[in-house]
């Protein structure tokens, strides 16, 4: 290649990085406040949470939003720069001298390329890991609850219970109070209803002592198993601290592509989803070279169309392709013989739409 196409190559990519760029600031902190907002909103975290296991949780969620973000940045990044570098008239003063749309953006195409490999190693291995041990530090959180406030006709959680009083005093006087204990195995209902009550707030919980009430426990699994009794007083303590020990049923979207290699044959639901997850990283981390296709096709399709039709079309772009790819999933799910082929449905769709005009690009224009 002559020196002035390397110079008109790297001129358009210095175009590309400066969106590429912006673009994905833009998705990184919409996918930051969105985890953050979605940790938030979960039981409990608005009671008082340790600040360094929500720091924790959020750090092991970045390979997570990179890799949602990066595809985002790269197709509009792409159409937002071409659309600039039309409307300053470069790209005609680059047609006059005799390039081809073909000859302008190798760089972006070989970017494409660099940056698919690194998304499908970070989807099967950090991504993953990643998302593991955040939801872990989030469990971690949750079982570390240190600030209450009880109000009048509020559930409030603690630790693994719920109390909800119609009255609540300052003094710490409760009137028709309602304690109940969230199983973890789900085993059934433990619940105590008292007219009055008082708590008391220590170093490791509350301490509540109740007068005049009902307790009650029902089982999920044998409905003959009911009690029920009446009690003077009762005292019961809820400690801050929830035992974490229960172990977690991991999902394959947890695990690292290896580790659903590993899984035994026995269990064949469970390692058939792994393996469509497996399939499902892959074609989700070689959405930058089917995003390349499309997004110069669309960019020639719309030409001279200006930057609210490139962002738009971007859009669609990003939309369509994942789309198909949870479309694809859910028919594999269904119909087991149409997997795998189908995961590559939305990359071989942008691939067969955008291919064929990226090769007819080499001609002069």
């Amino acid at each position: 290649m002559s020196y002035q196409g390397r110079l008109i190559q790297i001129y358009f990519f210095r175009f590309f990085l400066k969106y590429f760029i912006t673009a994905l600031a833009v998705f990184i902190f919409i996918m930051f406040m969105a985890s953050f907002l979605s940790i938030i909103n979960e039981g409990g975290v608005m009671n008082g949470f340790s600040q360094y296991f929500f720091f924790k949780s959020m750090l092991w969620l970045v390979p997570s939003i990179f890799s949602y973000s990066l595809p985002f940045a790269f197709v509009m990044g792409f159409m937002l720069s071409f659309s600039e570098f039309e409307n300053s008239g470069e790209l005609k003063a680059a047609y006059a001298g005799g390039f081809s749309p073909k000859e302008i953006f190798p760089s972006v195409f070989s970017f494409s390329i660099i940056l698919s490999i690194a998304l499908v190693l970070a989807n099967s291995w950090l991504v993953p890991l990643g998302n593991r041990r955040s939801r872990e530090y989030v469990r971690t959180m949750f079982s570390n609850i240190t600030n209450v406030n009880f109000t009048s006709q509020t559930f409030e959680n603690v630790s693994n219970f719920s109390i909800y009083a119609q009255d609540v005093s300052i003094s710490g006087a409760l009137r028709k109070v309602k304690l109940f204990k969230r199983e973890e195995k789900k085993t059934g209902i433990f619940s105590i209803s008292a007219s009055s009550g008082t708590m008391n707030f220590s170093e490791g919980g509350i301490t509540i002592r109740l007068a005049n009430g009902l307790i009650k426990f029902f089982s999920y699994g044998n409905n003959s198993r009911f009690y029920e009794g009446e009690f003077s007083s009762y005292d019961a303590f809820l400690p801050f601290y929830s035992s974490n020990n229960v172990p977690r049923s991991i999902p394959v979207k947890e695990l690292t592509s290896v580790e659903i290699l590993s899984l035994p044959d026995t269990d064949f639901s469970y390692k058939f989803q792994g393996l469509r997850q497996i399939f499902f990283r892959l074609f989700s981390g070689l959405s930058p070279v089917a995003f390349f296709f499309a997004a110069f096709s669309l960019s020639i399709i719309f030409s001279g169309k200006g930057k609210f039709i490139a962002f738009a079309m971007s859009l669609v772009s990003v939309f369509s392709y994942y789309g198909l790819a949870v479309f694809a999933d859910f028919v594999s799910s269904k119909s087991p013989k149409f997997f795998p082929w189908i995961t590559s449905l939305p990359f071989v769709v942008l691939l067969l739409f955008g291919f064929p005009i990226w090769k007819k690009s080499g001609d002069k224009l």
